[in-house]
C-alpha cells in the first residue's frame, strides 16, 4: 500500500524492509490484514510528524498502533535506521505517561494549541484524514466530537487551519534574510531532504510570483546560494533548467497543460536525466516502441531529486532519434521484476539533494509525454542558460566573510590576508569579464581555482575558528570537492590533474 509521507508517495517497506515488516506481520497475524497496514501506516505518519514537526504532543493513536510502536522499538538497530531514514541524526523516544496525567500537567489552552497543531500538520504533510484511519486515531474523534461535525467536516476545518496559517505568515520576503536562515541550516539541509525541500518550495514558490524580485531568477541570485547551500542551488538549478527547456517547446505545453501549469506556479517540481546523453559511448537509456506506448531501460547514475521532484526530464535513445519526455519521478520499490530501481548516493554534502541512480527496466513513458526528438546525426542546438558558473558564489561569499572579519579583528595576520583578498577580487573580476569571451572549459577550471584560494584564506584568517562547528569552512571545503568530483570537461579535468601534480597554475593547451 502506498502512501503520502511528506512529499513522497512511499511504502511501509521503503523505510521499515521486507524483514521487519515480515516480523511484524508475523507478531500481529490475529490482525485483519488491512486494519494492521492503516495501523503500521499511521504509526509511520506519526513518527514523521515527531521527527519533523517536534513538539511535546501526546501520541494520537489507538492500543494498536501503540503496540506496532512497542513491537518497533524492541528491534533496536532496525528502528535506529527508521529514524534515520525519517530524519537523519534523530532518535524518537516512546514515553509510557498516561493521557489523563500529561494533560493535567498543562493549562487547557496548551492542550487545544497542540491538538490544533497536530490537526493542521497532518493535513498539511498527509492529506484528509482517511476514514479506515479516523476510527484509529483517537484524537482525531475526540476532535470531531469537541467540533460537533463528522470527519468530512473536520478535514473541512483542517484544511482552513492550514490555509489561515499561511496566509497568517510573513507575505514579504526579503532574499537575504532567507539566504541567512539558510546559512544557520546549511549543515542540516546538506544532509536531510525534507529540510532542503521546505527552503526549495519556499524559494521555488518565490521565484514563481509575478512581480518578485527573484522573477526571474537570475545569475547573480544563484551565485548568492551557492555561497549559502550548494546541495539547495544545486537542487533548484536542476529544476530550473529542465523548466527552461521545456518552456521551449508550446506544443507539448498544450498537451501537458496541467503538468505545464504546475511547474511554472511552483506547486510542482522537474528534475533531469539526462547527462548520460554525453557519454562517449553513447547514451545509457533506450526507448522502444510498444504499442501506443513507449518504454525505456538503462541506467542514469546521477539524478537528482528523489522525494523532492514531481517530475523528471528523461533523454533517451530511440532508434536513429534522441527523445526527451517527461515521467512522473520514480518512486522506491524492492519487490522483483521492478521497473525502476532506485539506489541512493552516499555523498558528504548533497545527500539532501535526494541524488540517486536510477535504473530503467521497460519503464513506460505515454507518448503524450513526449517533449521533443531529433536525429542522432544532428547536433542539439545551442541552449546559452542565464547561469554561467554560479558556483563562483562560493568565493564571494568567502570574501565577504573575510571583509567582515577584517573589520574586527586585530590579529597579526590581518594586513596580510586582506592583501592576499585584493588578487582573490581582481580574479573574480576577471572570471566576470571572461564570461563574454572564453569557454566553458576555462571558466569551470579557473572558477574551482579562485574558490579554493578563496575558501583557503577564510580558513587562515579564522585559524583554530575555522574547525568549530560553527565556522562555515567545513562546508566551503566540501563543496569544493563535490566541484572537483562531479562532471567536468575532460580538458578541466586533465589541468586540474597536472596543476597538482606541478604545484603551479596550468595554461590551457
Amino acid at each position: 500500500m502506498t502512501f503520502r509521507l511528506g512529499t513522497r508517495q512511499i511504502r511501509s517497506v521503503d523505510l521499515i524492509g521486507q524483514d521487519q515488516v515480515a516480523r511484524l506481520k508475523k507478531k500481529f497475524s490475529a490482525i485483519d490484514p488491512q486494519e494492521f497496514e492503516v495501523a503500521l501506516r499511521e504509526l509511520l505518519r506519526f513518527l514523521y510528524l515527531s521527527a519533523h514537526c517536534p513538539s511535546q504532543m501526546f501520541f494520537p493513536g489507538n492500543k494498536l498502533i501503540d503496540d506496532l510502536w512497542h513491537a518497533l522499538i524492541t528491534e533496536t538497530e532496525s528502528y535506529q535506521t527508521l529514524c534515520n531514514r525519517l530524519r537523519p541524526g534523530i532518535f524518537l523516544h516512546h514515553s509510557g505517561v498516561p493521557f489523563a496525567e500529561y494533560i493535567s500537567k498543562l493549562p487547557s489552552e496548551k492542550v487545544h494549541e497542540e491538538q490544533m497543531s497536530w490537526l493542521a500538520s497532518y493535513h498539511h504533510s498527509f492529506g484528509r484524514i482517511e476514514a479506515d484511519a479516523f476510527r484509529m486515531l483517537y484524537l482525531a474523534e475526540s476532535l470531531a466530537e469537541r467540533l460537533g461535525c463528522d470527519l468530512a467536516g473536520l478535514n473541512a476545518f483542517a484544511a482552513q487551519l492550514v490555509a489561515r496559517a499561511l496566509e497568517n505568515g510573513d507575505t514579504t520576503f526579503e532574499y537575504d534574510d532567507f539566504l541567512a536562515r539558510v546559512r544557520g541550516a546549511a549543515s542540516t539541509i546538506d544532509r536531510d531532504p525534507e529540510v532542503l525541500n521546505r527552503f526549495l518550495r519556499e524559494l521555488v514558490m518565490e521565484c514563481s510570483k509575478e512581480g518578485s524580485s527573484l522573477n526571474p531568477f537570475q545569475n547573480q541570485h544563484m551565485e548568492k546560494l551557492f555561497g549559502a547551500s550548494t546541495a539547495l542551488a544545486f537542487t533548484l538549478w536542476q529544476h530550473l533548467a529542465a523548466c527552461e527547456r521545456l518552456s521551449e517547446y508550446s506544443e507539448w505545453q498544450a498537451e501537458n497543460d496541467s503538468v505545464w501549469q504546475n511547474l511554472i506556479s511552483g506547486r510542482s517540481l522537474c528534475g533531469l536525466a539526462t547527462t548520460h546523453l554525453a557519454r562517449p559511448s553513447g547514451p545509457s537509456i533506450k526507448g522502444e516502441l510498444k504499442g501506443e506506448q513507449l518504454v525505456i531501460s538503462g541506467q542514469a547514475d546521477w539524478v537528482c531529486g528523489w522525494g523532492l521532484f514531481d517530475h523528471l526530464l528523461v533523454g533517451f535513445e530511440l532508434g536513429e532519434e534522441i527523445c526527451f519526455a517527461v515521467t512522473s519521478f520514480p518512486g522506491v520499490s524492492e519487490e522483483t521484476g521492478n521497473r525502476a530501481v532506485i539506489v541512493p548516493q552516499a555523498m558528504a554534502c548533497l545527500g539532501g539533494s535526494g541524488t540517486v541512480s536510477i535504473e530503467f527496466r521497460n519503464y513506460p513513458i505515454s507518448i503524450q509525454s513526449l517533449v521533443s526528438r531529433r536525429s542522432k546525426n544532428n547536433a542539439p542546438m545551442p541552449r546559452p542558460s542565464r547561469f554561467l558558473v554560479p558556483e563562483i558564489g562560493i568565493a564571494k561569499y568567502a570574501v565577504t566573510e573575510i571583509e567582515r572579519q577584517g573589520a574586527v579583528t586585530t590579529h597579526p595576520r590581518k594586513k596580510m590576508v586582506l592583501e592576499s583578498l585584493d588578487n582573490v577580487k581582481e580574479r573574480i573580476q576577471a572570471l566576470e569579464e571572461l564570461k563574454k569571451r572564453g569557454s566553458l572549459d576555462e571558466l569551470m577550471y579557473l572558477r574551482d581555482e579562485i574558490n579554493r584560494d578563496a575558501v583557503r584564506l577564510l580558513a587562515i584568517n579564522e585559524g583554530a575558528h575555522s574547525i568549530h562547528p560553527e565556522s562555515h569552512v567545513p562546508r566551503l571545503q566540501l563543496e569544493l570537492l563535490l566541484l572537483d568530483s562531479v562532471a567536468q570537461p575532460p580538458s578541466c579535468f586533465a589541468r586540474k590533474v597536472k596543476a597538482a601534480a606541478s604545484g603551479q597554475h596550468v595554461e590551457p593547451s
